[in-house]
């Protein structure tokens, strides 16, 4: 049994930049850097809509044969996913994660009680932002926990660096914040 399956979009392969493909991607590479290849599993939902029964059989297996799921659905997917993996749980008794891409979360699950439900029966909520505890734990959800956003930057050497020659410099700031 494989320790994480993942299902979130990868794009089919293509090089596609928006948020949701690269935190499902960036966050693939890092579980597989830490759990290795064999620890981890996946599931793509590109074009889920074109072929929802064949999607239903990757989930399906993808629940079956992993200790935990991690899901990274957008804000159609949120819908669709949560209610299919909780369904499927009933059966295999799995954790479930759903990873919060964006701070759109607070408003849909105010505005809908039903699946408030059901993201609150998830094992974790991992939001982006303090300020989206905040709103989530207002709503009466317990199970949030924070997840900023990261990337892997390969650091320059010194030599690489170019100096601008004169004032005012340019500077782009990387951070990190521990609480």
């Amino acid at each position: 049994m494989k320790k994480v399956g993942i299902c979130g979009h990868y794009g089919n392969k293509q090089n596609l930049l928006n948020g949701q493909t690269i935190k499902t991607k960036v966050l693939t590479d890092e579980l597989i850097n830490i759990l290795g290849s064999k620890e981890v599993d996946t599931v793509d939902t590109y074009r889920w809509k074109h072929s929802p029964f064949s999607l239903f059989l990757k989930c399906l297996c993808l629940i079956k044969n992993c200790e935990n799921i991690l899901i990274l659905p957008a804000h159609k997917g949120v819908k669709v996913f949560v209610p299919l993996f909780l369904m499927l749980n009933k059966i295999f008794h799995k954790k479930l994660h759903y990873i919060v891409i964006g701070g759109w979360l607070p408003g849909l699950l105010a505005d809908d009680p039903k699946l408030k439900h059901k993201v609150g029966k998830l094992d974790g909520v991992y939001v982006e932002t303090l300020s989206m505890i905040d709103n989530l734990n207002i709503l009466g959800l317990d199970n949030i926990r924070l997840l900023t956003n990261f990337k892997r930057l390969d650091i320059l050497d010194k030599s690489e660096f170019i100096y601008p020659v004169k004032q005012p410099y340019k500077l782009c700031t990387f951070s990190v914040c521990y609480i």
